[in-house]
């Protein structure tokens, strides 16, 4: 399931419980999805994965 599609369905019941915060993400798909049930905001597509696999190690 893409992150997006799981996040969506986590917010159709997210009333139900005490603060969250939720990342989901898929690096096949190179996805992260962001939700919290306090805000007023629907699940969100963030742009975080660019060059993560690309990073050097400073020495």
């Amino acid at each position: 399931m893409a992150p997006m599609a799981y996040l969506r369905r986590v917010a159709d019941e997210g009333h139900r419980y005490n603060g969250f915060n939720l990342l989901a993400g898929d690096f096949t798909r190179r996805e992260l999805g962001w939700y919290g049930n306090r805000a007023d905001a629907p699940p969100a597509l963030l742009d975080a994965m660019p060059a993560c696999t690309a990073c050097p190690i400073a020495s």
